[in-house]
């Protein structure tokens, strides 16, 4: 009984504690976060079967478009969960919030990639590739994805619709079917994920 109130057992369970904290990974990072950061710019992790692309300039892409759970389109113009006002000129992508997974975010990450409560990503580069094209721009907003299926985190991770610029910009017609499939797409290196 004398041991469970020592000053000894506090200090080494707040110990464990924090180690429990470092060991799965940044609480506050978003459950996208994390996944990218197990993604290697030299190599395929042995968990996910995540091809790497190259940009124009040589330098690779950690997320492959094929592993998306919905094609890419164009976002109809407004303010959305970043509170930028975006138009159909402006180069700008929302990503994914979480919303339609599979399975609950583990140890208390934040779902998705962003959403209005979390906003870290908002305002961060992108670059984004298909058949030869390549566009950049800023996320803008958050996408519930709600169009299909629920999405595992590979697939809501590797989701990506676009500003009506960015999609013209990356070859698709906004009169046509409206869904392109890109090849690659990646945050800039000056803005990586959380």
């Amino acid at each position: 009984m004398m041991l469970l109130k020592s000053p000894f057992l506090v200090l080494v369970m707040s110990w464990i504690g924090t180690l429990s904290l470092f060991s799965t990974g940044t609480r506050a990072d978003s459950v996208c976060a994390n996944w990218w950061k197990s993604l290697s710019p030299s190599q395929k992790p042995a968990s996910l079967t995540v091809r790497l692309r190259k940009r124009a300039d040589g330098t690779p892409g950690r997320i492959d478009g094929s592993k998306a759970g919905r094609q890419t389109t164009f976002l109809a113009p407004g303010t959305g969960a970043c509170g930028i006002t975006y138009t159909d000129n402006d180069h700008g992508a929302c990503l994914w919030g979480g919303l339609n997974a599979v399975e609950p975010p583990k140890n208390g990450q934040q779902p998705g990639w962003l959403s209005g409560s979390y906003t870290k990503n908002c305002g961060k580069k992108f670059f984004i590739q298909r058949g030869g094209r390549q566009a950049t721009g800023s996320f803008v907003d958050s996408c519930s994805f709600a169009d299909g299926d629920d999405l595992t985190v590979e697939q809501g991770c590797s989701s990506i619709y676009v500003t009506r610029a960015t999609f013209v910009a990356l070859g698709g017609d906004p009169n046509g079917s409206g869904r392109i499939q890109v090849d690659s797409w990646d945050f800039d290196a000056s803005t990586p994920p959380q």
